[in-house]
């Protein structure tokens, strides 16, 4: 006859260490993330965050764990010192979570706290790519993604699927207000001059086709 489980012990799944939590308590995290799992107050802030988290990156950090769970782990050193995902660990406490999961480094000192350094400026040194964003949102929206939090307002979400090409690169650079386009009429003939970043020369062409085709004069000189 085979063994009946202990009672409750079916609502029971491991987790980090060999531990066994319940399933509803881990349930917000990655099913695949679970042998990395331990219980919330065993990790530590960093006393010393380099990142600071205004208001608005704390709220697009909650809204991501409450819509998608959490996807990623955060990074620990060996005494479980939070040296990325601070602001992860701050919004799960916040929600009640008891368990979150992370990975533990085996760098030394010194390079532990150079990584800190490297990994918090590589996220500041990308961008998004205006026009591929634009082409995802409007896929998404054939999907109808209504009530998916994507970490834009409502009035940047119309503007960058309806192809509003300033708004759309101001929003994908993060320029929360973006700057009217410099005019100088002595020197260009009371011309509007548009300054703008391009990645890729496909990325500077297909720019180049929109406006054209809303009816701009283009002259795209390298800077």
């Amino acid at each position: 006859m085979k063994k009946k489980p202990a009672k409750g012990s079916e609502d029971l799944v491991a987790i980090a260490g060999g531990v066994r939590a319940p399933r509803a308590e881990v349930a917000h995290v990655e099913e695949d993330l679970w042998p990395l799992t331990v219980a919330i107050d065993t990790l530590t802030p960093d006393p010393k965050n380099l990142r600071v988290h205004p208001e608005a990156n704390k709220a697009a950090i909650r809204a991501s764990l409450l819509e998608y769970g959490q996807q990623k782990p955060v990074s620990v050193d060996a005494g479980g010192v939070i040296l990325a995902g601070n602001g992860t660990w701050e919004q799960a406490v916040g929600l009640g979570w008891k368990y979150l999961a992370r990975v533990r480094t085996s760098l030394d000192e010194l390079k532990k706290r150079g990584w800190k350094i490297v990994d918090n400026r590589s996220s500041d040194l990308s961008e998004f790519d205006a026009m591929e964003l634009q082409a995802e949102l409007q896929a998404l929206s054939d999907l109808d993604f209504s009530g998916l939090d994507l970490g834009f307002t409502d009035e940047q979400l119309s503007a960058l699927v309806e192809g509003d090409v300033e708004t759309a690169h101001s929003f994908a650079t993060n320029t929360a207000e973006p700057k009217p386009p410099r005019e100088s009429k002595k020197k260009n003939g009371g011309k509007l001059v548009l300054i703008a970043h391009f990645t890729s020369e496909k990325q500077q062409r297909e720019w180049g086709d929109k406006l054209i085709a809303a009816g701009v004069e283009v002259d795209f000189r390298l800077a």
